[in-house]
Order: structure tokens, then C-alpha cells, then sequence
């Protein structure tokens, strides 16, 4: 049946552009990655839910650990009065290393399946049990953040 289905195609049909005017296409260039599966550096205010590397275990448990992550850190952006928050890029690159290398060795490495990216790599899949990522969104959320305030200027008449 030829319905479509490409796990690995994140936001296909859906072009989410950064701050330098490129978009999670151009930037990922067929290999999805993202910092706990929800933030990429370089697109602030931008949250994920069963982004790249979030597939495995038990869904529901990795979506509400996303979403507690996204609000989390809406709720900073307002108690801080700040107008954007993102993933440092240190972080999203160090996350994506030990991702993969969690994945050597997988069968999802050693055969063929439409978990991987064309470039061969596997970038849907979590390769460990739902308490590690609740731990891990839970904890690595703030310090992997950076933030930014716009001024506005606002003229009276």
C-alpha cells in the first residue's frame, strides 16, 4: 500500500523557519535531530511533541514528559518576562552524539527498516526506558536554555 508513511520525514509538509530565515529542512538536511526530541537550536519558541529520537517505550509517558517540558518552559518565559527561549546548541549537539550512540549496535542499525534517515542514520527511535527520559526532560530543561528579551517599543499618542 503506498500511503506515504515516513517516519523519518519529520514536518515534511510543514515549513517551521528559525530565527536566520532557514528552515528544520534545510538545517537537518534529511538527518532529524533535536535536543530530547523537542527543541533545535536556532528556532526559539519552538516545541516538539514526538520529535526525532522519541519513538519507543510507552508513547503517552514520552508525550506528557514533552509537554510538561514545553510548558515548563513557556511558564520561565513568563515568570522571567523574557520573548524567546532555545536549546543551546552545545546541548542539542552533545544530546544527538549520545543518542547515536546509544543506537550502535540496535537492531534498528543492522537492518534495513524506515527508522533511518537516507543518510542511513536512526532518527526516530529512543533506545532506552520511559523513567530515563522523564528523568532526563525533567532535569536537563533550564540549564539547556538560553534566553532572550526584545525590547518593544511602544509610542504613545
Amino acid at each position: 500500500m503506498a500511503t506515504g508513511f515516513q517516519p523519518a520525514n519529520y514536518l515534511a509538509r510543514l515549513p517551521v523557519v528559525g530565527r536566520d530565515g532557514r528552515t528544520l529542512q534545510e538545517i537537518w538536511a534529511g538527518e532529524p535531530h533535536a535536543f530530547l526530541g523537542i527543541t533545535v537550536p536556532g528556532f526559539p519558541n519552538f516545541f516538539m511533541l514526538y520529535g526525532p529520537g522519541t519513538n519507543g517505550g510507552e508513547i503517552v509517558i514520552m508525550l506528557e514528559s514533552q509537554a510538561e517540558y514545553a510548558v515548563r518552559a513557556i511558564k520561565r518565559m513568563v515568570r522571567e518576562r523574557v520573548t524567546a527561549i532555545e536549546v543551546k546548541p552545545r546541548f542539542e549537539e552533545a544530546w544527538n552524539r549520545w543518542l547515536q550512540s546509544k543506537m550502535q549496535g540496535t537492531s534498528w542499525t543492522m537492518s534495513n527498516n524506515y527508522f533511518k534517515a537516507p543518510t542511513g542514520k536512526v532518527v526516530t527511535q529512543w533506545p532506552s526506558g520511559n523513567v530515563l527520559y522523564r528523568v532526563l526532560t525533567k532535569s536537563l530543561g533550564r540549564v539547556s536554555e538560553t534566553t532572550a528579551t526584545r525590547r518593544i517599543d511602544r509610542h504613545v499618542t
